[in-house]
């Protein structure tokens, strides 16, 4: 790619002199040059065919600098995938946010391979609660211009936050104000998680499409995790009695 000195076309270059003094905070790149465009590392799934599912490489797996979303029913494997994640020994940051109330526990993690000494485990309850966890992380991180390491977050589960007002008896009724708290979410931290390559997964729960337009199923949380994710891997329970489940082999 050519830098702006170089650019030929006066049209172009007077194009790019514009945008990076009006934004000099984040100048124009083409797309070639561009480092939030590139997927900056990845981490293994531990799984050979998901990471080929997600990346279209056995060795790679979920993305750095991006949003992976787990739905699924009950009982699918969301968490069992999350934790897998933290057995890689070159993530240098693991922080694993549990909304579940004992969704995970020590010996399970050691049971995995995890290294529970560098995994950082947190209970939380709002969508309140989450944004202050992911702005004191984000702001030490860019404090310290930590943007070469390996940092994973795990928020298991999104679908069972709770809001402030929610939990307040005398707030009165939320009136999807978890919806618009999970949309401010996303909109102040999506482009923060890129810049400073972490990926960050969420677990969520599915529930029936009561009006019946669209798909049978849908994520909980609000519309917002339907588009926040770049990768949204879906799970589901095969019945034990199907044709599929029958003819399975090993």
């Amino acid at each position: 790619a050519k830098k702006q000195a170089d650019i030929d076309d006066p049209i172009q270059k007077e194009l790019v002199e514009a945008f990076n003094k009006a934004f000099p905070d984040s100048p124009m790149e083409t797309l070639e040059s561009s480092s939030l465009a590139e997927v900056p590392g990845w981490i293994d799934t531990g799984n050979y065919a998901l990471n080929w599912i997600t990346s279209k490489s056995i060795f790679n797996g979920f993305p750095l600098g991006r949003i992976v979303l787990l739905s699924g029913d009950a009982g699918s494997g969301k968490s069992l995938i999350a934790l897998s994640l933290m057995r890689q020994p070159d993530i240098d940051y693991i922080i694993y946010l549990d909304s579940e109330g004992g969704g995970v526990s020590k010996q399970f993690a050691q049971f995995l391979g995890i290294n529970t000494k560098k995994v950082y485990y947190q209970p939380i309850e709002t969508i309140e609660g989450l944004m202050e966890r992911f702005k004191l992380t984000v702001d030490v991180l860019e404090k310290n211009k930590q943007t070469a390491k390996k940092v994973l977050v795990i928020v298991d589960s999104i679908s069972m936050l709770s809001t402030e007002r929610e939990l307040d008896p005398n707030a009165g009724a939320d009136m999807g104000n978890k919806a618009k708290k999970t949309r401010e979410f996303f909109r102040t931290y999506s482009r923060k998680m890129q810049s400073l390559n972490m990926c960050a997964v969420f677990t969520a729960h599915l529930i029936q499409n009561i009006g019946g337009y669209g798909p049978a199923q849908m994520v909980t949380g609000g519309s917002i995790l339907q588009y926040a994710p770049s990768l949204e891997v879906r799970l589901a329970r095969v019945n034990a009695e199907s044709v599929i489940e029958k003819s399975a082999k090993g």
